[in-house]
């Protein structure tokens, strides 16, 4: 064992915060617990769905890009409830003039570039590429500062309950269009 931190992101990450071990790096600042979790904005905004088990791209395997599982939809749920509320009563940050998403991630988190990140699923011509792969363009979900399908704002909502509402009610939407969603028994997010 060499007791090194993988050289790619997963889900895994939020596996700690999950089961109530909050690394002190998260514990000591504001803007480093939203780091932890600028991922899962990175998903709310570029992407139509859920956050990916890995951001490895297409290799057919059920645990890269683009699958999901909803038990990791529910331990990020679940971490960023367990997160103490001063360190997440603060807005969402939002990516500055001419940039996206991905430039709110602390450097080296996925170990991936912008432009390596997989392509949205896209029917015709563009299948299996986003519309605009960077820069403020390839947030294709931000529309007036908020989350297509990510449910009603709430005043005074910190960043994590913003995060946490726009990964339920993008779960709940995504889910009414599945075969299965009809035998779901699930509770709605209270703002979806």
């Amino acid at each position: 064992m060499s007791n090194k931190r993988n050289s790619f992101f997963s889900v895994a990450t939020y596996y700690p915060v999950w089961a109530g071990i909050n690394p002190d790096e998260v514990l000591s600042s504001q803007s480093n617990a939203f780091g932890y979790f600028a991922a899962v904005n990175l998903v709310m905004n570029k992407y139509n769905g859920m956050v990916p088990s890995t951001f490895v791209d297409w290799t057919g395997q059920q645990w890269d890009a683009p699958n999901t599982w909803p038990p990791h939809q529910y331990i990020i749920l679940e971490a960023l409830n367990a997160l103490p509320s001063n360190l997440t009563a603060n807005a969402l940050p939002t990516p500055g003039a001419g940039q996206s998403a991905y430039d709110l991630i602390p450097s080296g988190q996925l170990n991936l570039t912008e432009s390596q990140l997989p392509g949205q699923l896209l029917h015709g011509a563009q299948a299996l590429q986003n519309v605009t792969a960077t820069g403020p363009g390839s947030d294709i979900n931000t529309l007036n500062g908020m989350v297509v399908n990510g449910g009603n704002s709430s005043s005074g909502e910190g960043w994590a309950s913003m995060l946490g509402r726009e990964l339920a009610c993008h779960w709940r939407f995504n889910t009414r269009l599945t075969p299965m969603a009809s035998q779901q028994r699930t509770q709605p997010h209270k703002q979806c």
